[in-house]
């Protein structure tokens, strides 16, 4: 069995693109809102699971329709 191992990612945009999972657990303010947007839903990989746990605003919901309508 592989042992297991850690990256640390030096940003969002990079963890993004290596993740399979993420899910979203985080307080809601100004500097929280839309943290994942059209450019960071881009970045992520095609059959990743975004799961927002958190308030509704972290995720701009208008562009996650926009990205799930262009990428079904």
């Amino acid at each position: 069995e592989d042992p297991i191992t850690v990256t640390r990612a030096e940003s969002i945009e990079d963890l993004l693109k290596v993740s399979d999972v993420v899910s979203l657990h985080t307080l809601l303010d100004e500097s929280t809102k839309h943290l994942i947007n059209a450019e960071r839903l881009n970045v992520m990989k095609k059959d990743a699971v975004l799961v927002n746990a958190a308030r509704g605003p972290i995720v701009d919901e208008v562009a996650l329709v926009a990205h799930l309508k262009a990428h079904p």
